[in-house]
């Protein structure tokens, strides 16, 4: 039996269809494609969209607007990840842990920072109690609205209730 080799095979691009000046759209199309591809079925299309990336870096003046606007805004730091993992300075293994690692550590420190932080002061109200007076025209209608329920109500309640409703309107009014 003999040994595999355990290095990843770059995938060839695709073949598509596309006009000469849809040359930087065709390729940012194919990057993306094989970032997706790497996601779902493997590891050799990582290493395949990091190859494409090389090449994308020295077709462009500006990089990060290729990426941008051509590769579905992916991260420059992401696509730095892959043209590594294209160039076999990292594997994907070791990106994935690294990435693990940093993302641990960023969680650890937001919980840190959420548990040292003071809560912002609840200010304090000040609730300035001014007598209101009512309008001239709010207490007649009230006026007006207490003579309308007393004629149409009182000849319907019986002596008791009357009783109770008279030193309820002298409590309140006061003996004149």
């Amino acid at each position: 039996m003999t040994e595999m080799n355990m290095e990843v095979a770059a995938v060839p691009p695709r073949k598509i269809e596309a006009a000469p000046d849809d040359g930087l759209k065709t390729l940012g199309e194919e990057i993306v494609w094989q970032i997706a591809m790497g996601d779902n079925a493997g590891d050799e299309f990582y290493k395949s969209a990091g190859l494409q990336l090389i090449k994308a870096k020295k077709c462009v003046k500006n990089f990060k607007a290729f990426l941008r606007d051509h590769c579905n805004n992916l991260s420059r730091s992401r696509a730095y990840e892959l043209i590594d993992i294209a160039d076999g300075k990292k594997t994907v293994k070791q990106t994935r842990v690294e990435t693990s690692e940093r993302k641990k550590r960023s969680l650890k420190n937001k919980v840190a920072a959420k548990s040292t932080a003071k809560p912002a002061p609840v200010p304090q109200a000040t609730v300035s109690v001014t007598e209101r007076t009512p309008k001239a025209s709010a207490v007649k209608k009230a006026w007006d609205e207490l003579k309308w329920a007393l004629d149409h109500y009182s000849p319907l309640l019986d002596t008791e209730t009357k009783q109770t409703a008279l030193a309820y309107a002298t409590e309140k009014l006061g003996r004149v």
